[in-house]
């Protein structure tokens, strides 16, 4: 089963509880029983990379169709990047054996800026984490 998908958003950046809009289109070599679009955060970086899908819209397709979708978003959590750890978020499509058809990243963000975290060479708290103080 071999699948292809372009996945057109209406805009590249999306306020948070606002609504992602789009097209999909895909064709797939045989009849597939179902297909998936999923929304979805990850983290990049450092340590355990992790991976939230906050919508899932099944769908009884045809081999090759295009349609529209909308979907609400969470408020939560906002793209950002950092030295040691990212978040992103893309909307994907997903074929009946859960391969990836299609993905197209977007942001989510009050300004459509992705924040940009910077190094904190000298923390302003003598405070270590969960309340242990410096020597």
């Amino acid at each position: 089963m071999t699948a292809a998908a372009i996945i057109e958003l209406a805009a590249e950046t999306v306020k948070p509880f606002g609504t992602l809009k789009g097209t999909v289109r895909w064709q797939r070599s045989d009849r597939p029983p179902s297909l998936e679009l999923r929304v979805f955060w990850m983290t990049r970086g450092r340590g355990t990379e992790e991976v939230e899908v906050v919508t899932v819209v099944p769908g009884k397709l045809e081999p090759d169709g295009t349609a529209e979708f909308s979907i609400k978003l969470p408020g939560v959590p906002w793209s950002f990047s950092g030295q040691l750890i990212s978040v992103s978020w893309a909307v994907e499509l997903v074929d009946d054996q859960g391969v990836a058809c299609g993905m197209e990243s977007f942001v989510l963000s009050p300004d459509g800026e992705v924040r940009q975290l910077k190094e904190v060479n000298k923390p302003k708290s003598k405070k270590k984490a969960f309340g242990f103080k410096s020597k």
